[in-house]
Parts: structure tokens; C-alpha cells; sequence
């Protein structure tokens, strides 16, 4: 494991990715998952798992576990550059096809992300605001909450909030809505 000190910062642990050659070697891309190939002596060089506490497809691969559709990224297209994370275009963390990722900075990830569990009015930016008795629409722009307004009806909350995230965020706008199929 590499030791990575930023200035100002206590000391990282940073873990190395495999190399493209090493993925190659060891498994096949079946599309949304991978399959190992037969090691060596007919050896196994790691164990496949199942899917990890965050719902992801995890591998067993030299002593570490790791993410499928990280794997499955550099395997396709090279290693992924500092800073940037693997985004699943439609939501659904077991759709590893090569058209449903993307890279995407922290940001960028985060704002294509679902509906919270804890949401309680359905919609995504949309709360009620119980000072005003309105429902109050809001969107994250540059790590701040923006106040888009407050509205008597939840529909035009919504639509503002809609309106506003595609504006924004273009390409990775997502009202919360993801794909319920599973792969």
C-alpha cells in the first residue's frame, strides 16, 4: 500500500489499483459482472463475494476485496483517473454494462443520486417547510444548498426543483428515479 501525504493533511492509506494486464489475466468480462479464468495449476487467485453493505458487486483479488464495476472500468478503458469515481448512469449499482458508466467526479456522482430513503415528501429537493406551511424546493450547487422558493402547491416545488437540476446539472440531473430491474 502506497502512503499518499497532502499537505496540511495526516497521512492516507492509498491502496493500488491492479493494472489493466493483471485484470486481463485473471478474469473475463461477461458484461454487467466478471468470471474468473482458470489460474495457474488450476489455482484460484482470489474468491468471488457477493454484494457489499452499499448494494455493489464485490471480488476477492490479491488479498483485497474490490468493486466490480471499478475492475470491470479498468479492464475496458485504463485506469481511472485521480479524483474520479465510476457512475452508474440509471442508479442501479448491479447494471455494470458498459454503457451505464461513466466517470464522474464526487459531485458529479452525487447529484445523480437516488431518492433517499429518508424522504418524506417523494420527491427529491422537495421538503416541507413547517415555519412557512409551504413546501420549500432545494438544490445542491457547488457543495451549498440553494433555496429555489416555497411553494403552497408540491407540484410546482417540484418542477422548480426539476427545472433548476437540469439546468445545473445537466447530464447527470437525476430526480431520483432509477432503474428497478436487477442484473
Amino acid at each position: 500500500m502506497k502512503v499518499k501525504k497532502l499537505e496540511g493533511m495526516p497521512a492516507m492509506t492509498m491502496r493500488t489499483e491492479p493494472s489493466r494486464c493483471e485484470l486481463l489475466a485473471a478474469f473475463e468480462d461477461v458484461g454487467h459482472t466478471v468470471r474468473w479464468l482458470p489460474g495457474l495449476g488450476g489455482r484460484a487467485i482470489g474468491e468471488v463475494t457477493c454484494q457489499n453493505t452499499q448494494g455493489y458487486l464485490q471480488v476477492g483479488f490479491k488479498k483485497e476485496r474490490w468493486l466490480v464495476h471499478r475492475l470491470l472500468w479498468i479492464m475496458r478503458n485504463g485506469s481511472i483517473p485521480y479524483g474520479y469515481r465510476i457512475d452508474h448512469i440509471d442508479g442501479n449499482k448491479l447494471n455494470n454494462q458498459p454503457s451505464n458508466m461513466r466517470l464522474a467526479t464526487l459531485a458529479e456522482n452525487a447529484r445523480n443520486a437516488l431518492l433517499r430513503s429518508d424522504n418524506t415528501s417523494g420527491v427529491k429537493g422537495v421538503q416541507w417547510y413547517k415555519r412557512y406551511g409551504k413546501w420549500m424546493a432545494i438544490i445542491c450547487v457547488n457543495g451549498r444548498n440553494r433555496n429555489l422558493g416555497y411553494f403552497a402547491d408540491k407540484l410546482n416545488a417540484e418542477n422548480a426543483v426539476k427545472a433548476a437540476r437540469l439546468r445545473l446539472h445537466r447530464e447527470f440531473s437525476n430526480n431520483g428515479v432509477g432503474s428497478s430491474h436487477e442484473y
